[in-house]
């Protein structure tokens, strides 16, 4: 009978090599330098089509603040800065002035679930830069100027320390530094840099440090040498930046977005998109406190699908809710948008695309409370600022699983390898069925003889569905383990002693839901529970103190589940 099971596995085994294409030779990103041994699998990606912004516009920023998105800043056709923002809110967008034009300015998300928008261009046709700052606050849904930067500033970044500093770099066209906002009203200079930068990245490496680099000076020349600035420290150059180049972009390469780390541990991991200075190649790059190292991805990052050449166009964006990240980029020929799934735990690649939508402006996207990818306004791929667009798309990347993940096969050779594996069990089944007819045999012929125990000492499931859940309930009662962010099946099969698998069906069967369901409703109840004790406490620090890994994720179980935002639930909506 063994030799009959190995015999079936070896052959599935084999034919599963066979008739996946994705074994296919390709110049894919490996750490060893080696080429990878897979293509990129295909999905299409469903398009959801928004209202139109009620102002063209280019050059702005957009975020997710308090649930809801925002578009702020930019210029408006005739290459104007605007003094507008929009929210996205019932399905429309509704306008509000700002302080200050922020045309190719920058956004800096705080822990106070406020925003900080600096800089910008000072005139129309992108001349000049500015000093100006003001903060968004997403209750209120109003801006407030209250400072000034150390330095008129322009396609600069921004981000937020542990002391709730604010650490600021990077210029267009005039003198970089180093300034630091610690909460009054003027920036302070803190050092200067040493080489000049626009479109920086700034990466924290512990709680009071941080790096900043850019592959472009002030004129967006590039450099040869890339240096890397230490907010602490005297600056440093990286070996993996002489073979593969940061990407910026001018859409903004804000830190938060690619953050996939966890602050409370002590790790601060960023991703970030990197091309081969001899091959142009793609790369991802994760940094972790610092230390910069490629990805051994599965696949290569695609440059060509579906006819056409891609454009990569975006900074990394992290879905830490479901370990993975997105990059976005357009076909040069057809105008269709690709998405590259990155799953940063498995290295695997899956690259969605949509069908090709001409009207639609190329912006940075962001990651919306539903877990999807939203772009609104833009230019056209020719670069148009005097025509920018007010177009709006939802790309519905937050289905939560990707069947199609590490598999480029054909319909055909999936549908041949799922007969085939119903087979083997089938034939597996038999020969269970027949040795246990065997047994029950010898049985008969021989009652007073004992049982075998049980040769591998494998624990057994509990009969009790009722018993164990009823054991995972007060385990998570008296010890609250769902408060820890970075709660896993293994952790609570570890306290309670039994097989992870079992935790899973139990919860399954019980409850009728997953594993990470069942525990977000025990976030989501807790933070209930705050918000009705405590009404005055700010949403993040709620989300952060219920076990949420980040708002996003919050925001979307909180509505999934209510049917309402949070704000609307404490406003009376419950």
């Amino acid at each position: 009978m063994k030799k009959m099971m190995t015999f079936i596995l070896t052959l599935f085994c084999l034919t599963s090599t066979a008739q996946n294409p994705s074994t296919t030779p390709a110049s894919a990103v490996r750490a060893n330098g080696k080429p990878a041994a897979t293509v990129c699998p295909e999905k299409k990606i469903t398009v959801q089509r928004l209202p139109d912004l009620t102002t063209p516009r280019a050059g702005h920023v957009t975020f997710v603040a308090g649930g809801e998105v925002m578009v702020v800043g930019g210029h408006t056709t005739g290459f104007v800065p605007t003094a507008t923002a929009e929210r996205l809110t019932d399905d429309k967008w509704e306008q509000m002035p700002t302080v200050y034009t922020h045309d190719e300015g920058f956004a800096v998300e705080l822990r106070s679930g406020h925003v900080m928008l600096c800089g910008g261009h000072l005139q129309p046709l992108g001349i000049g830069n500015q000093f100006v700052t003001e903060e968004y606050d997403p209750d209120s849904h109003t801006f407030k100027g209250y400072g000034c930067l150390d330095r008129k500033r322009c396609w600069a970044q921004g981000l937020e320390m542990d002391s709730g500093h604010v650490v600021i770099s990077g210029n267009w066209y005039e003198e970089d530094g180093v300034e630091l906002y610690n909460g009054a009203v003027n920036n302070q200079p803190v050092k200067a840099v040493r080489q000049q930068r626009s479109m920086p990245y700034i990466f924290r490496t512990a709680k009071d440090d941080a790096i900043i680099f850019s592959s472009y000076d002030e004129r967006a020349h590039a450099h040869d040498t890339i240096w890397i600035d230490h907010l602490k420290g005297e600056p440093t150059t990286e070996p993996l930046f002489a073979t593969w180049r940061p990407e910026s972009y001018c859409y903004g390469n804000r830190s938060t977005q690619s953050f996939i780390g966890d602050e409370a541990k002590g790790d601060y991991s960023y991703l970030m998109a990197v091309r081969n200075r001899q091959t142009s190649r793609w790369g991802i790059v994760k940094v972790e406190n610092g230390r910069f190292s490629l990805l051994p991805t599965d696949s290569e990052v695609p440059m060509v699908a579906q006819g056409d050449s891609i454009n990569w166009f975006s900074t990394v964006i992290a879905d830490r809710s479901l370990g993975r990240a997105y990059m976005v980029g357009y076909g040069k020929q057809e105008k269709r948008l690709f998405i590259l799934y990155i799953r940063y735990k498995s290295m695997s690649l899956l690259l969605g695309y949509t069908e090709p939508m001409p009207d639609i402006g190329y912006a940075s996207p962001v990651l919306t409370a539903d877990g999807n990818l939203m772009m609104a306004g833009g230019l056209q791929a020719t670069v148009n600022n005097f025509e920018p667009y007010a177009s709006a798309v939802l790309l519905l990347t937050g289905d939560g699983e990707d069947s199609s993940y590490g598999s480029a096969g054909t319909n055909r050779g999936w549908i041949f390898l799922l007969v085939l594996g119903l087979i083997a069990l089938g034939t597996i089944g038999l020969l269970v069925y027949r040795a246990h007819l065997t047994n029950r045999v010898r049985e008969t012929d021989e009652p007073d003889k004992p049982n075998k125990p049980n040769e591998n000492n494998v624990p057994q499931p509990l009969a009790d569905n009722e018993k164990l859940m009823s054991r995972i309930d007060k385990l998570m009662e008296h010890e609250q383990l769902f408060l820890n962010p970075e709660l896993k099946v293994s952790d609570v099969a570890a306290v309670l002693n039994v097989n992870g698998r079992y935790v899973t069906d139990c919860i399954n069967a019980s409850r009728g839901c997953s594993f990470t369901q069942y525990v977000n409703s025990l976030r989501l109840a807790y933070a209930q529970r705050m918000m009705q004790e405590s009404p005055d406490k700010k949403l993040s620090e709620v989300w952060a103190a219920s076990g949420f890994a980040n708002e996003s994720t919050f925001f979307r179980v909180f509505k999934a589940t209510t049917g309402i935002t949070p704000k609307e639930w404490i406003n009376g909506g419950n």
